[in-house]
């Protein structure tokens, strides 16, 4: 089996997941959602390693960035439509953390310390803004 069709199963899972994922914390309540958000941070990690290890390098950044879309963006409307912060939350800090990766994935040495420092202002100065 090649490496682009265990991908691509990797894809589905992890987007069947996300989708699961946000129904089953919108469902719980506030007590018994912990493992959820664990497992869904989790999801995550598991996405990124199998996007470092094996897409192709030219593509990696840009896989991450479309997930990174995704989960920021369903977590937003899963949020809009529930008025419940804890699926954005927690795919919001799994966006950032892919975030961070895209940018190791593309700069070295003093460049990704400048970006990483920016990124984090901007980081800030929105979770300021939502509070």
């Amino acid at each position: 089996m090649s490496v682009e069709i265990i991908l691509a199963f990797v894809f589905a899972f992890t987007a069947a997941f996300f989708v699961t994922s946000i129904l089953g914390i919108l469902k719980l309540t506030k007590e018994r959602i912990i493992p959820d958000l664990i497992t869904a941070g989790g999801t995550g990690l598991f996405l990124l390693v199998w996007i470092l290890m094996a897409a192709p390098e030219e593509w990696k950044s840009i896989l991450m960035i479309a997930w990174i879309l995704v989960f920021a963006s369903g977590g937003f409307l899963a949020f809009r439509l529930t008025q419940r912060y804890e699926p954005f939350y927690v795919y919001l800090g799994v966006s950032i953390a892919m975030l961070a990766a895209a940018t190791a994935q593309e700069l070295q040495g003093a460049t990704l310390v400048i970006a990483y420092a920016v990124e984090s202002g901007i980081i800030s100065l929105i979770a300021y803004a939502i509070r």
